[in-house]
């Protein structure tokens, strides 16, 4: 079997953040819900997706490309589905594409310069950024090429076209003369600019952006100041051109009483879609407000030169069951089922007290592009494909059921209920019911313990656990966003499957002030678990077990361990939220303290035994990797490859998934550049019984010509050292009596060959 250890993932490490992505950065560990098997489980989650279609493997199909307003993060997915079949796989190789665009709050694809590729324009702060795509390299590139658009408004001056970065603006050709325009919301007023595109007028060709202000009122409407009605037929503040108001053909009923709200300043938060309602070739709209649920449209009567808003659906679309989201809907039209007919997917543009599990919503056409029918299909497109645990996911692995597979619990923030407009905060188990070989995750619980709907002392969860009793179980305590620590004793018999009993939600009067996220590890190699407890300030605090194996007394040694403070882009004091992890991330004998953080990086500190004393130093982030915000480290070896699986939780709620295993992971292949030799157990007439074993391990070899001793190292399914002895010719023997129940990975080197056998403890 192909063993790549620590060693790997160190060199990885000091190498491009681009290679590392695209060799560890995997989806290729199944997990199984509700008997369906996810497509995209360690997509990382999404709360307030935005979807375009960007065909990114080059393969002759548009894939979909999502970006989170939540993280500003963009995710692939490559599209699966043959014709009239919806099917996307996410696809971490290709997030490298997007490493250096560098959207805020939106990102929307569009071919501005008339080569067949869709170019990103992004929300940067309240401006607009535009990369162009190229693929003359043979792969996807983007490329900066404005940097703050601007415009020429209507009094002449040149500026930089502003777009507040709450809303989403709309693009597209709206006069049909070849080149893109764009709608923005005009700032302090509830009116949409028209942003002309004068490439084709000034220059006769469209590869370039020349935007001018073409109207200040786009279609004679504006959004109520309270409320998401439109006011149409405005000519008080939007004063009539050329165009008669009685030519308008009116197809969706009689003209409106003119009304208008007045021109107070409007509440900020609009999103806006651009479509052919009804084939008449004008562009027609769909508003989301920042205050309410449903969609807007607004039907255009006018001209292709000239606006005129005639008509309105208050509850889009209200032919069938109209688009419903908690708060602050907006509408992407994307073909997603590939009948080369585009649908309507409806998500939440709010990053907070909003849905964040089901949170998207589609619909098929079953009508023609520039005269569509949407009919509703449910709730959760894409987001059902990925293990989303709604808002601020934290991971930890155990073996809860002692059957020497690691299973994997998550904590999070919460999943919102549109009912009581509430965060349902709790832990989720997922069983491995796979093999060494082959881990497979299973969600067979989603309110482990009951948590759901208790006090808000188990907000922002955050597990791990550890024999803290010295009854070869793991115990559970959980962070929570009050600062303190729950602690649940594992009262399960012997070989038996966890049993968790509440003890206190107090646990050794710890108390960080705000947000405990708890690390269990003995440090000082005593036989007994210390504690690390990051909390929201950014700090690690450290108490030592001055008890034993059987009864802990944990003491307060320090509140900044290693004199780390991990901190937002600002360096604000309330701002790092610090998770620990420890564990010997490049193998050299001794751990390393990893700390994920509100910035999305793990930060990597070294030099641990120093910590007391001395600020540790850096070397910087996990594989250069950002998760997003709030990342939540977890680590454990889940296979006899002997290599860690790494997770990282994050606050869209879902989990990255880092490993060595080959992205096919079915069959595993010999890396025949690997140091291990298979060859090394016969040659050195190699022995490790019994297997399992209770206390003692018997290690019996022959050593080669010229070799004077082999160095056996015994780690658990968390990757980490446990022993380490020098073996001698002959016969060796080594306690284990006082080690835990599970798999653990017996290593032997020799004149720098390795072989690796699981062994299994059971007591």
């Amino acid at each position: 079997m192909r063993f790549a250890y620590f060693l790997t993932i160190c060199l990885l490490l000091s190498i491009t953040a681009t290679f590392a992505q695209k060799q560890l950065l995997r989806n290729n560990l199944k997990v199984v819900v509700q008997g369906d098997t996810l497509l995209s489980p360690w997509a990382g989650g999404m709360n307030a997706p935005q979807f375009s279609a960007v065909d990114i493997d080059l393969d002759g199909k548009l894939d979909m490309v999502t970006f989170d307003r939540e993280d500003h993060i963009f995710t692939p997915y490559i599209n699966k589905g043959d014709s009239g079949q919806t099917a996307y796989r996410f696809s971490p190789e290709h997030l490298d594409i997007f490493l250096t665009c560098e959207c805020e709050d939106w990102a929307l694809f569009e071919d501005y310069n008339c080569d067949g590729l869709p170019d990103l324009f992004c929300g940067s702060g309240s401006y607009i950024d535009v990369y162009d795509q190229d693929t003359s390299g043979g792969k996807v590139t983007f490329t900066q090429s404005y940097d703050n658009a601007f415009s020429k408004y209507s009094n002449g001056i040149v500026l930089w076209l502003f777009s507040a970065r709450i809303d989403l603006p709309a693009l597209a050709d709206m006069d049909d003369d070849g080149d893109l325009d764009i709608l923005v919301w005009r700032l302090g007023f509830n009116y949409l600019e028209y942003h002309s595109n004068q490439a084709m007028e000034q220059f006769g060709r469209c590869d370039t952006l020349v935007w001018e202000e073409a109207s200040g009122c786009w279609g004679h409407m504006s959004e109520g100041n309270v409320t998401n009605d439109l006011f149409l037929h405005d000519t008080m503040f939007c004063a009539l051109g050329n165009f008669s108001p009685a030519s308008c053909l009116n197809k969706m009923g009689a003209i409106d009483t003119p009304t208008r709200p007045g021109n107070s300043t409007r509440h900020t938060g609009s999103t806006t879609l651009l479509l052919d309602l009804d084939a008449d070739n004008l562009k027609d709209v769909v508003i989301g407000d920042v205050s309410f649920n449903n969609l807007v449209a607004g039907h255009n009567c006018g001209r292709l030169d000239y606006a005129y808003m005639d008509s309105t659906d208050n509850a889009f679309p209200s032919y069938d069951t109209p688009a419903h989201l908690e708060l602050f809907p907006a509408a992407f039209y994307v073909d997603i089922n590939n009948d080369n007919i585009r649908d309507l997917v409806v998500s939440t543009n709010s990053i907070e007290d909003a849905e964040n599990k089901h949170s998207v919503h589609h619909y098929i056409n079953r009508g023609m592009d520039n005269y569509p029918d949407f009919r509703f299909q449910g709730a959760g497109f894409l987001q059902d494909d990925n293990l989303d645990f709604g808002g601020g996911a934290s991971p930890a692995f155990l073996d809860y059921n002692q059957d020497g597979l690691m299973d994997l619990l998550v904590g999070n923030v919460g999943i919102y209920d549109t009912v009581s407009n509430e965060y349902k905060f709790g832990l989720h188990l997922l069983e491995n019911v796979g093999s060494t070989d082959r881990p497979i995750f299973e969600l067979i619980d989603d309110d482990y313990l009951g948590l759901i709907g208790g006090t808000n002392v188990f907000s922002r969860i955050q597990p791990t656990v550890g024999d803290l009793d010295g009854d070869n179980d793991m115990d559970l305590l959980l962070g929570s966003v009050s600062g303190e620590i729950t602690y649940f004793r594992n009262d399960a018999t012997a070989g038996g499957t966890a049993n968790f009993v509440f003890v206190t939600s107090q646990f050794e009067s710890v108390d960080v002030s705000f947000s405990s996220a708890p690390y269990l590890y003995d440090i000082d190699g005593d036989m007994d678990l210390d504690l690390f407890v990051g909390n929201q300030m950014g700090n690690i605090a450290f108490y030592e077990n001055v008890g034993s194996q059987q009864s802990f007394d944990f003491q307060l040694i320090t509140e900044e361990w290693g004199f780390i403070h991990v901190k937002d882009d600002f360096g604000g004091r309330f701002t790092g939220s610090a998770r620990p992890l420890l564990m010997d991330f490049d193998n050299d004998g001794a751990v390393e303290m990893l700390v994920g953080s509100i910035t999305g990086k793990v930060e990597i500190f070294e030099d641990v035994a120093k910590a007391l004393t001395d600020t540790l130093p850096t070397i910087g982030a996990l594989f250069n990797f950002d998760a997003g915000s709030f990342a939540a480290p977890a680590s454990a070896v889940l296979d006899s490859t002997g290599s860690p699986t790494i997770l990282i939780g994050n606050q869209r709620g879902g989990l990255y998934l880092f490993n060595t295993l080959p992205i096919n992971t079915d069959p595993i292949v010999v890396d025949p550049t690997d140091a291990i030799d298979p060859s090394l157990k016969e040659r050195l007439n190699l022995k490790v019984f019994p297997n399992p074993t209770r206390s003692v391990l018997y290690v019996n070899l022959t050593l080669p010509a010229g070799a004077r001793t082999a160095q056996l190292t015994l780690l658990d399914a968390m990757g980490r050292s446990v022993h380490q002895q020098m073996l001698s010719q002959s016969s060796n023997q080594l306690s284990v009596a006082h080690l835990a129940e599970g798999l653990y990975l017996v290593q032997i080197e020799v004149e720098g060959l390795r072989y690796v056998e699981k062994l299994l403890i059971r007591h």
